[in-house]
């Protein structure tokens, strides 16, 4: 891993930690989605393999803030908007 990728995906992971923590989207996710996205697309990365990396790093995040099963339900609304957000965003961002 590039340390630019480094930096990039720990920086959407720490937005994702925050979001899955507070409930909501966070003001910044966006920004961190894009700038993630925009490297994968410079690199060659699909639509549907970008969506599938977020989806990991959003599984990985919600084990990190593992709490209740009833929080953990909770959450599946948030990290379906975050993949379609995603899905949406691939297409709106220029390549790197």
């Amino acid at each position: 891993m590039t340390t630019l990728l480094a930096n990039l995906t720990g920086a959407l992971f720490a937005e994702m930690h925050l979001a899955l923590q507070s409930g909501r989207l966070t003001p910044k996710l966006d920004a961190a989605l894009a700038s993630y996205i925009g490297y994968w697309k410079k690199t060659g990365g699909s639509a549907e393999a970008v969506v599938d990396f977020v989806r990991r790093l959003l599984h990985r995040a919600r084990q990190a803030d593992a709490g209740s099963a009833h929080a953990a339900s909770a959450q599946d609304a948030l990290v379906e908007q975050i993949v379609e957000r995603t899905a949406k965003l691939y297409f709106e961002v220029p390549k790197g």
